[in-house]
């Protein structure tokens, strides 16, 4: 690990780590006006990471990273940020820190690794900063807006989503990221796309859940769209966050 100051003059400036990275320890830092100086840490290219980080947390990686660009969050000028960076960490700086994906939201959203008395990692899930939930008669390609595009300035996580319908022919629903509205259901990034679950005699029953959490990038939109009409007081749900 080695020693690291950041001068980053202006709020949301940034400066760029070029060596290879994988242990991050934020030792300390400051801004005009004492305030909280929040840094975002996030990659030039390739291996994709950004979140949030204050003095006192650390972190290691999944794998190490090139081109770390560390931008001044505080929301004031004048940051100075030290902080230890390489690929080793002794004693009890073995333990994995907090990732805090908001510092206006930091309450609802924050996670925390901690260890018990058996030395295990008890991992805290992420709270979802918000949820979309309707019960609605879905009209034939007819879209439902989850979040809209304008909403979505940084990107966004979707953390769980799942819907169930029928009809009396065969139906399809999606999940759908676009900047407009789909008018299809693989009109757009399809997040999810649901599958026959169960057929009778006068109905065809669909069905989708959301394996794991999917990156949603900046600038578009989520919907839910199906192919035909649905029936009434059928269930889709969704936990997302925003970033910020």
């Amino acid at each position: 690990m080695n020693s690291h100051r950041f001068n980053i003059a202006a709020a949301g400036g940034s400066a760029t780590f070029d060596n290879l990275v994988q242990f991050i320890r934020y030792e300390e830092g400051s801004a005009a006006g004492n305030v909280t100086p929040w840094v975002r840490l996030k990659t030039v290219s390739g291996n994709s990471i950004d979140f949030l980080m204050k003095p006192g947390r650390w972190t290691r990686l999944p794998e190490p990273v090139r081109g770390l660009v560390i931008i001044n969050a505080s929301g004031a000028p004048d940051l100075v940020a030290d902080m230890s960076l390489g690929f080793g960490m002794a004693g009890d700086d073995a333990q994995l820190g907090t990732f805090d994906l908001s510092s206006t939201t930091l309450a609802a959203l924050e996670s925390t690794d901690l260890n018990d008395a058996t030395q295990n990692v008890l991992r805290q899930p992420l709270l979802a900063g918000a949820n979309w939930n309707s019960g609605a008669t879905m009209a034939a390609n007819t879209p439902l807006t989850i979040f809209a595009a304008a909403a979505n300035t940084n990107g966004a996580i979707v953390w769980t989503a799942e819907a169930q319908d029928y009809a009396a022919s065969a139906l399809v629903q999606s999940f759908v990221a676009k900047a407009t509205a789909p008018t299809g259901v693989l009109d757009g990034e399809v997040v999810e796309l649901s599958h026959l679950s169960g057929i009778s005699s006068t109905s065809f029953l669909s069905a989708c859940r959301l394996g794991q959490p999917q990156r949603i990038a900046p600038g578009v939109g989520l919907h839910f769209i199906s192919s035909v009409a649905g029936s009434a007081g059928q269930a889709r749900s969704c936990r997302y966050t925003l970033l910020p």
